[in-house]
């Protein structure tokens, strides 16, 4: 009976660790060009929630053969509320055509380990004559 007090213990106090370290920025997404053509960008508009007390937040790319353009470098959001950027993808040299997940990571300034991991996913198809 004590042990199956003390691994009841240990998974609620587990659960309470993980609810209390799990991210508290919320990312959505709207298509407004996810088909490209070489040296084109995708564009993304984006809505950054601040479900805890983070502050001030950043995004990043972490996918090295593309890069963000975004009417901000960072955003500073109160807790309970959201903000809105768009955002633009651009391909880096020359990707073969194809479909690519590109992993943004959007993250607490104050607390880098308070992130979430966002994917769009976009078409790069070739010219044609």
């Amino acid at each position: 009976m004590r042990l199956l007090k003390l691994i009841f213990l240990s998974m609620f106090f587990l659960s309470l660790f993980n609810l209390v370290n799990a991210a508290q920025i919320s990312v959505k997404s709207n298509v407004i060009q996810d088909v490209i053509l070489p040296g084109e960008p995708a564009i993304f508009d984006v809505e950054i929630t601040n479900l805890g007390l983070t502050g001030e937040v950043k995004a990043i790319l972490t996918d090295f053969n593309w890069r963000k353009e975004s009417n901000y470098g960072f955003y500073t959001i109160d807790s309970g509320k959201t903000i809105k950027d768009t955002f633009k993808l651009f391909p880096i040299g020359s990707l073969a055509p194809g479909k690519y997940s590109v992993n943004a990571r959007v993250y607490a300034t104050a607390k880098p380990e308070d992130y979430t991991d966002y994917r769009f996913i976009i078409t790069l198809v070739p010219y044609k004559d």
